[in-house]
């Protein structure tokens, strides 16, 4: 796994919740131990990586078909580098508008078959 960059391994495991030693055996060049999926999961989403990123260095990106979907992914990328706390938010926005779509949706369902 690379390095974390500027975080130290306490606020590593702080911010997972992960233990510190966990995250120690992690890092330590003399055990080649790779992460189980969740720990791997909590540590890219505390970082603002993805999972393959964290593996091999290198970001896999999809291709995106739709315009308007590239061009929101595109703003998102520069916006993340800017400021990736804002990034984060808006991620969180947006999780929380499916939700309501996906039970919005849900529920319009159940009274079309009651």
């Amino acid at each position: 796994m690379k390095e974390a960059g500027r975080w130290s391994r306490y606020d590593l495991a702080k911010a997972t919740g992960l233990p510190k030693n966990t995250i120690d055996n992690l890092f330590k060049s003399t055990r080649k131990m790779l992460p189980y999926s969740d720990q791997l999961y909590l540590i890219a989403n505390a970082l603002g990586v993805s999972m393959e990123y964290l593996l091999t260095g290198e970001e896999i990106k999809p291709e995106i078909r739709d315009p308007d979907i590239s061009q929101i992914v595109h703003d998102l990328e520069l916006l993340k580098k800017i400021d990736p706390v804002q990034v984060k938010s808006f991620k969180k926005q947006i999780h929380a508008m499916l939700l309501s779509e996906i039970s919005n949706q849900h529920e319009d369902k159940k009274e079309k078959h009651a």
